[in-house]
């Protein structure tokens, strides 16, 4: 039986794609991407595409900054269960065939050199003209931040003000225990 890996299998483009490969007869197994990056980098990434994205509700730094810390609250409360691993920002883009081939053999698949390749094939062909925040998806994972860019002083501030680092910091955390574990071959 084939098996695929899907990344952002409860999206749009996933969960349709896990059902077409469903139906075709493939064993699916998907990854659920919680918010692993640094509070301002994400909400500066949020914002920029905020305008385009779900009625431009999220174009609001404050309203994208309140978001940013329910969702790594919601991350936080699976770090329970055992079949939830955890990726942070930092080590996907320093160490992405690392981390690519610790969750393929969490998920008991062989290590693919060429998975990230095969990646940025497909990325290329499901970016639709109305979806402007895919535009960067056939690029190459790499660490970038635009807070400062994005945000003026006191918009700058003010998110600061709202975001909970200490979130991120136990994300952090976890992250290092989970991948230690698999790393370790005690999942």
């Amino acid at each position: 039986m084939k098996r695929a890996l899907l990344t952002g299998i409860t999206g749009q483009d996933g969960s349709y794609l896990a059902e077409h490969l469903l139906g075709l007869g493939y064993e699916v197994h998907g990854l659920v991407r919680r918010v692993c990056r640094p509070g301002e980098d994400a909400v500066a990434s949020i914002v920029t595409v905020g305008p385009d994205w779900e009625g431009g509700v999220f174009a609001s730094p404050t309203y994208s900054a309140r978001c940013w810390n329910e969702a790594m609250k919601q991350s936080l409360r699976y770090a329970e269960h055992s079949h939830h691993q955890f990726v942070t920002y930092e080590d996907l883009t320093e160490r992405p065939e690392i981390e690519v081939d610790r969750l393929l053999a969490e998920l008991g698949l062989p290590p693919d050199p060429h998975l990230l390749n095969r990646y940025h094939d497909v990325a290329q062909r499901v970016v639709l003209p109305n979806e402007p925040w895919k535009a960067l998806n056939d690029q190459p994972i790499q660490k970038r931040s635009t807070f400062n860019e994005v945000f003026n002083e006191i918009e700058r501030s003010k998110v600061q003000r709202i975001l909970n680092p200490e979130l991120y910091e136990r994300f952090r955390q976890l992250a290092g225990r989970h991948r230690k574990s698999t790393l370790e071959g005690k999942t």
